[in-house]
């Protein structure tokens, strides 16, 4: 540093400059000042690690930072070994890997029920005692008896107008048909009026008194839910309703 000054002061003009001797003098005994400091911080770094380690003679500090030194080369080791087994494992199974995706992406593209079970709601309910709830249209449980309470309850609801049906299937499929089973007792003109939809897209509408309504869906028709929405003053009962479809999908696939 005092050598680089000294240079700025000469071509400045304000010192004379240095002779040769001189200058390899300054080198020298920078040299010598450069290597005196490196051996402070090596034996302060020591001094650090021995205080670390709880070792009071240098020799032992020494040996604490190659104990060290050696741990750290073992660790890497380790790792690279357990690197290389995971690579090894996963190349293994990578035939195994793709077999079940494989067997995924069949499982995803069959047609099949996808809302029995699945969770639903209704915003009325007909009947005391928590009533004939909207989880009955998805229980498994329909038949052609026309007796429709103990092992065989309907859904229903109890008629106030704007009368909603939800069933939520739980992730986004591609809806294929949806079936609705009326009941045989009675009042099959209850439907009449209400519409289905597979989220904001219309499926049908129901326009005549029948025992099993068939909405087949053409095209591509992603929902996560299946909606019936009943606008007129009636009420709206079902022994079931199933769904087919494929998937599920993520969101980025449709």
């Amino acid at each position: 540093k005092q050598w680089y000054q000294r240079r700025v002061a000469i071509t400045a003009g304000e010192a004379p400059p240095y002779d040769p001797t001189s200058v390899a003098v300054q080198l020298s005994e920078l040299r010598t000042q450069m290597r005196e400091e490196s051996l402070a911080l090596r034996e302060e770094m020591y001094s650090m690690l021995g205080s670390m380690f709880g070792v009071a003679a240098d020799n032992s500090q020494v040996e604490a930072v190659n104990q060290l030194v050696e741990e750290v080369k073992r660790y890497k080791e380790m790792t690279l070994a357990q690197t290389q087994a995971c690579t090894e494992m996963l190349q293994a199974q990578a035939p195994k890997l793709e077999r079940l995706e494989n067997m995924m992406e069949v499982a995803r593209a069959e047609v099949r029920l996808i809302s029995q079970h699945k969770l639903t709601w209704q915003n009325t309910t007909h009947g005391s005692n928590g009533g004939l709830q909207s989880d009955y249209a998805v229980d498994g449980v329909y038949t052609l008896s026309g007796v429709y309470g103990g092992d065989n309850p309907l859904q229903h609801t109890a008629g106030q107008g704007n009368e909603v049906l939800i069933v939520d299937l739980g992730a986004l499929f591609k809806i294929h048909t949806v079936k609705a089973w009326n009941r045989l007792d009675c009042c099959q003109d209850r439907p009449i009026g209400a519409y289905v939809y597979a989220d904001e897209f219309l499926i049908g509408g129901f326009n005549e008194a029948k025992n099993l309504y068939t909405f087949v869906v053409n095209g591509e028709v992603y929902a996560q839910k299946i909606i019936f929405k009943q606008p007129l003053n009636k009420q709206m009962n079902f022994i079931e309703v199933q769904v087919f479809g494929s998937g599920p999908f993520g969101e980025h696939e449709v």
